[in-house]
Parts: C-alpha cells; structure tokens; sequence
C-alpha cells in the first residue's frame, strides 16, 4: 500500500510538473516574441516612420526596402502569432473560458481583448497597407517611368492607413501591456 501511494504521489507530481514546464514554455514565447512584437511597433511608429517623413524623399529607398523587400512585416506578422497563441493557450489552461472572475483574470482577459484587437489591427491595417504599397510599386517598376498622379495618389492613401494603423496599435499594444502587467500585480 505504501509503494501505491509513492507511485501515485510521484505520478501526480509528474503531471504538476509538466503542466508547469507547460506554461513556463508558454510564458516564454509569449513574452520572448510579445517584446518583438511591441518593440518592433513602438521603433516603426514612433522613430522610424518619424524620422522617414521627416527626411522625405530621401528615405524612400530605404523605406521600401525595410518594408516591401526586409522581413519586418513578417517578422511581425509571426511575432504576433505566436504571441496571441501562446496567451490565449495560458489563459485557457488557466480559466478554461473567458473569466470575470478576480482582479488577475479581470486584468488578463481586457489585456488579451486589446492584445487580439491589436492583432487583427497589425494584420488588415498594416500588413494589409503593405501589402497594397507592394502592388503598387510592382506597377510602377513594371511601368518603367515616373509614378502616374493616380499611383502617387494611391501612395498617399495607403501612406495615411500605415500611419493610422500604426498609432491604433501602439494604443492597443500599450492597453495589453497594462492589462498583463496589472495582472502580475493582483497575482502578489
């Protein structure tokens, strides 16, 4: 009977014991590719984007490389995945369903609420922007010649989307990141 209750004792300790090397795993991606994430916002939001504008004509090279040819919208764009998959995976093995339930699971579920907003804000309004910029510099290089006033003027929209998305994600960025943070307080 004692070897019974050894094995048992040892079995359910296993369990705890990988379902904490779960989250710690989970916590990790989420919070290793949610600073890429945020991070790669606020730098192309608030400086390079600034600075790109304001330098003007001269940063077009450079700007469609970063943007159309670089990898940073994908990199964003996996960031983001594997950010929101990873904390919707925690925040189901710890509430099984949306809880209003404490401060901490309060905290959790309007930080995951901004962070899918901020998610789906990244992937129409900025990746969808690039992604149109990329079909209409396509047009224009396979033109030959000057922009036409109509591709310039396309340009222009989708330059005034970029920047709309970008402010709206780094507000709801910004409003997940309280959220997880005041999570982590309610939890002491």
């Amino acid at each position: 009977r004692y070897y019974i209750t050894l094995i048992l004792s040892y079995l359910s300790c296993l369990g705890g014991c990988l379902m904490n090397t779960t989250m710690v795993v989970l916590r990790l991606i989420h919070i290793l590719f949610g600073v890429l994430w945020a991070g790669g916002s606020y730098i192309m939001t608030g400086f390079i984007s600034v600075s790109a504008k304001e330098v003007g004509d001269e940063s077009k090279a450079f700007m469609q490389h970063f943007s159309l040819k670089g990898n940073f919208v994908n990199a964003m764009v996996v960031s983001g995945i594997l950010t929101v998959l990873a904390g919707l995976t925690m925040y189901w093995i710890l509430f099984r369903g949306i809880s209003f339930s404490s401060s901490t699971s309060i905290a959790l579920t309007l930080g995951a609420i901004f962070g899918l907003l901020a998610f789906i804000n990244g992937y129409i309004g900025l990746k969808g922007n690039t992604d149109k910029m990329k079909k209409v510099v396509g047009e224009i290089r396979a033109g030959g010649g000057p922009p036409s006033p109509e591709q310039i003027a396309r340009i222009a929209s989708i330059q005034e989307g970029l920047a709309k998305a970008g402010a709206t994600q780094i507000v709801l960025i910004t409003l997940s990141l309280i959220g997880m943070t005041l999570s982590e307080r309610f939890i002491l």
